[in-house]
């Protein structure tokens, strides 16, 4: 018994197949298509050109015409969507940044207990004393003299 490999079993189909093929007669012959192909060739084209009229050739050079300036057109105007299109209108980084800080110093959004945190004399935990400055609200240069101070005391 022979043991024929994968590549030989396929080879033996294909030329069974080759066989019939050629017995069932479908199969031309390489000459006889080569010489069919040949007198194609040689013979007449059955296309021929038909001369028209004068005004019929105005109307097709018109249409023709009319069909590239809106070829044209069409494509001028699928350019320039295309182009709107490709546009970022977007703001910058920085101009978004800024709008978002605008937003949010207008919106600044409060908890509902917010409220409770707003007690007497809080404003003095959220400013900075300054120091130097007159003490009790009492001015320097308001201050009275030694001299009627010491009339005063006369009195």
């Amino acid at each position: 018994m022979t043991h024929l490999t994968d590549d030989q079993r396929l080879r033996q189909r294909f030329l069974e197949l080759r066989e019939d093929a050629e017995r069932s007669g479908h199969v031309p012959d390489f000459a006889t298509m080569l010489a069919r192909a040949k007198a194609d060739a040689a013979a007449p084209s059955p296309l021929t050109v038909v001369e028209g009229s004068r005004p019929r050739a105005a109307r097709v050079w018109r249409r023709r015409r009319i069909l590239r300036v809106g070829a044209w057109a069409t494509a001028a105007l699928a350019a320039a969507v295309s182009g709107l299109m490709l546009v970022d209108h977007r703001p910058s980084g920085d101009a978004e940044f800024e709008q978002l800080v605008a937003a949010y110093e207008t919106d600044m959004w409060q908890s509902p207990t917010a409220g409770l945190l707003d007690v007497p004399g809080i404003e003095l935990t959220r400013s900075v004393p300054s120091i130097g400055g007159p003490a009790l609200g009492l001015d320097p240069a308001t201050r009275p003299d030694a001299s009627t101070t010491r009339q005063r005391d006369d009195l």
